[in-house]
């Protein structure tokens, strides 16, 4: 039986098991690996202390720190489902290994938002890419394009024109870009980007691979030849095993008592951008994360007492 479990392992989920783990808790983690979107991330300017680093890098910054702690790792194995029992709740595993906690943090994170058209299917893995930390270096002098105008898809599209791709393609459904506008400053000095406005995706089309993309546009069907489309339109909550145990918002999202994290289940706290948070960033998940850590130590320090009490 453990204190607390965490679920995840990006921002929140590391750092809760830093804050539980000096806490000398009986703590462990489970996830399927220790990046989460931040790890997602071409490159990251906005971390205190580090002006400019990798997303990959930075994670694995996290880890190392996790390490120099006491404190159990599954790794690698998802979960399946999550209840509560009694006095305590029960999770298991993709593996159908069962594990007991006295109280559980939620950090699970979003999975990237499918674009939902022709040819998606067909070439994810050949040519559609979710992840462009991961698969960039594959489209080393490539034609590719971007779907997302947001921090996303400006942050990949630099990336992807700086190292990899003479040309680029940042498409973005509305008539304006959502990213900072210091890094739509940078989009529109770089001659290998071209921003395309207005564009409302229909299709992916190649043979064994991605070879086009098709768009409207003012009404009209447009097409462009590209051999990558990388996806950078937003996720959703990774809240499966959630259903039917906590309270959503309208966004899927786990709605918390942001002043400690605690979900409508008392017990379960939740952290980071699986959260009702307004802000999703990789410091207020970080901060989240420890909070829900501090929380979690203050229920099990009272389940503690009661217990005494009772004896």
């Amino acid at each position: 039986m453990y204190d607390l479990v965490i679920i995840g392992g990006g921002p929140a989920g590391t750092t809760a098991g830093i804050y539980a783990a000096r806490k000398k808790i009986k703590a462990a983690i489970i996830t399927k690996d220790f990046l989460g979107q931040a790890g997602t991330a071409a490159f990251v300017e906005n971390w205190p202390g580090t002006k400019r680093t990798s997303g990959v890098e930075l994670m694995a910054s996290f880890r190392d720190h996790l390490d120099d702690y006491e404190i159990d790792i599954i790794e690698g194995k998802p979960i399946s489902s999550l209840s509560k029992k009694e006095d305590y709740f029960l999770i298991t595993t993709s593996d159908d290994k069962k594990i007991e906690s006295r109280s559980v943090i939620v950090a699970s994170g979003k999975n990237p938002r499918p674009l939902m058209v022709p040819g998606e299917d067909k070439f994810s893995g050949k040519g559609i890419v979710y992840c462009a930390t991961c698969d960039a270096p594959l489209f080393s002098g490539k034609k590719i394009a971007v779907i997302g105008g947001g921090n996303s898809g400006a942050e990949t599209a630099l990336e992807m024109a700086e190292k990899y791709s003479p040309k680029v393609y940042l498409i973005e459904s509305s008539d304006k870009l959502a990213a900072d506008e210091f890094l739509q400053e940078r989009l529109s000095k770089d001659d290998k980007i071209e921003i395309i406005k207005n564009a409302r995706l229909k299709e992916i089309k190649g043979g064994k691979f991605v070879e086009s993309l098709s768009y409207e546009q003012e009404g009209l069907s447009k097409e462009i030849a590209v051999e990558g489309v990388f996806v950078e339109i937003g996720s959703i909550p990774a809240v499966e095993f959630l259903k039917g145990i906590v309270e959503f918002n309208d966004l899927g999202e786990v709605k918390i008592d942001h002043n400690s994290c605690q979900t409508s289940v008392e017990g379960l706290f939740a952290a980071g951008d699986v959260t009702d948070i307004r802000v999703k960033q990789i410091i207020t998940s970080s901060g989240e994360g420890a909070k829900a850590a501090l929380s979690a130590y203050s229920y099990i320090q009272s389940l503690k007492k009661d217990k005494d009490v009772e004896n």
